[in-house]
């Protein structure tokens, strides 16, 4: 009696496992060939759109037909177009980040751009709208720059108050006063007696000169002046009949040092600094007038100086009230100081 084997537990395992790979093969394969046949109906369907749409463009056609014969030339090709793209676009930014310029220290200015100009207000803008390092700068710039423009607007609103103050709100005769003109040319006439008549001056009229004209200064009137030469110093003297020095009292230089700090101040519009110098130049030239109008008040009368403040003479206030004639009115340079702040200002001459 023959005995019949059974198979091992190993064998049965590995005929279970051929199965299971066979019919996973055959499922792969029926897969395979269900995909390739879905891709080959699609791109059918698309080349046949594709087609369709670009019948009447023949040159698009025999393009892509050519792209078709030569894939490895189309592939660079576009591999090419991608890179100059990047290219362009990391030059642009970088080009962006390099305005930081101040828009004030090129205002005015034009900028050429091939198709014609924009200002450099529009270049800055365009610049900071395209670049985030760029808007970041100019934010920076612009609030800097706006603080520094609010200090300076503030200095120059106070130095046009200080001047409306000291000279706009003022009529002629205040000005005068304010500059001391009526007791100059009053004690200059006072000098000029004690010069040309010693004898007639007291004491006590010698000391209230001299004590008006302390901490004053005194101009030389060169037309009433004669040079000398004495050694090797020149010296100047009087010319016969003339007074050649004209006291200023302190009251008249202490205001018009006033004047000219104001005028020369940085902070000031220039026309309305060259206004306030064409006013000191006025005050210049109607200290130099006492000087002219004494001499010639002299030798016209004599007795127009010796007399000059006797209540009983006829000669009373000649030499003064010949003064005035001559004298350069004020008001006028300080309306023209008025005239160029409101012009600076924008504001109408008539309120």
């Amino acid at each position: 009696m023959g005995t019949m084997q059974l198979p091992s537990h190993k064998s049965v395992s590995l005929a279970v496992k051929s199965v299971e790979s066979k019919r996973t093969g055959v499922g792969s394969a029926l897969f395979g060939a269900a995909w390739e046949a879905s891709s080959q109906v699609t791109e059918h369907i698309f080349l046949a759109s594709l087609a369709d749409k670009l019948k009447d463009h023949v040159a698009e056609m025999d393009t892509l037909r050519w792209l078709g014969q030569h894939p490895h030339w189309g592939f660079g090709i576009g591999l090419a177009v991608w890179i100059l793209v990047i290219v362009f676009k990391l030059g642009k930014e970088h080009a962006s980040e390099h305005i930081a310029i101040p828009q004030s220290s090129l205002a005015g200015r034009d900028v050429n751009t091939g198709g014609g100009t924009l200002s450099v207000g529009q270049t800055l803008t365009q610049t900071v709208n395209d670049s985030p390092s760029a808007r970041v700068v100019a934010g920076d710039y612009h609030e800097t720059h706006v603080r520094h423009v609010d200090a300076l607007a503030e200095a120059r609103l106070e130095e046009f108050r200080q001047i409306d103050e000291v000279i706009v709100k003022k009529n002629e005769m205040q000005l005068r006063e304010m500059f001391d003109f009526p007791d100059q040319m009053a004690f200059n006439i006072k000098r000029a007696r004690h010069f040309h008549w010693p004898t007639l001056s007291s004491q006590s009229d010698l000391k209230e000169i001299d004590e008006f004209f302390v901490g004053g200064q005194g101009l030389i009137d060169l037309d009433s002046a004669t040079r000398l030469q004495v050694g090797e110093d020149i010296r100047m003297t009087n010319r016969p009949g003339h007074i050649h020095i004209i006291n200023m009292s302190r009251k008249f230089c202490d205001t018009r040092n006033v004047l000219m700090v104001l005028s020369s101040s940085s902070k000031l519009p220039l026309p309305v600094a060259n206004a306030l110098r064409e006013l000191d130049a006025v005050l210049e030239t109607n200290v130099k007038l006492i000087a002219t109008t004494i001499n010639e008040s002299y030798a016209h009368n004599q007795r127009n100086i010796r007399e000059a403040d006797d209540t009983s003479s006829d000669r009373l206030h000649r030499t003064f009230n010949l003064y005035w004639t001559k004298f350069i009115d004020l008001k006028p340079r300080a309306d023209a100081t008025s005239n160029a702040i409101r012009d600076f200002l924008n504001a109408p001459k008539d309120i």
